[in-house]
């Protein structure tokens, strides 16, 4: 039951306005709480590990694209003159290889 609530206020959340982020906060809560309660009735303490190893990689990841999207279009942006169409595919290839980081960290086997 807190892992369905917790999911329906993280997927609304970003639609409610000034308070959107605390409904988010509020649901990811509920949702760590549901998995260490599944945790704890199956006896089973690698469900909430793995849970909470895949969370914190997935806030890395987020960080790292964060960083280098942030590094490669202020780059970008400060030298204009230098801004040519070779240089944009080199911000668009970086851009990519944030996202293809983005996407393969969540994944615990890749990691551990």
């Amino acid at each position: 039951m807190y892992g369905g609530i917790g999911a329906i206020l993280g997927l609304v959340g970003p639609l409610i306005p000034r308070i959107g982020f605390a409904v988010e906060i509020a649901g990811l809560v509920l949702v760590f709480l549901a998995v260490k309660i599944i945790s704890d009735e199956t006896g089973d303490g690698r469900i909430f590990s793995d849970f909470l190893k895949a969370f914190i990689a997935t806030v890395g990841g987020m960080i790292v694209f964060v960083a280098i999207v942030l590094v490669t279009v202020g780059t970008a942006f400060l030298n204009p003159k230098e801004f040519m169409p070779q240089n944009l595919m080199a911000v668009i290839g970086s851009i990519i290889v944030g996202f293809i980081i983005l996407w393969v960290t969540p994944d615990n086997r890749v990691l551990l």
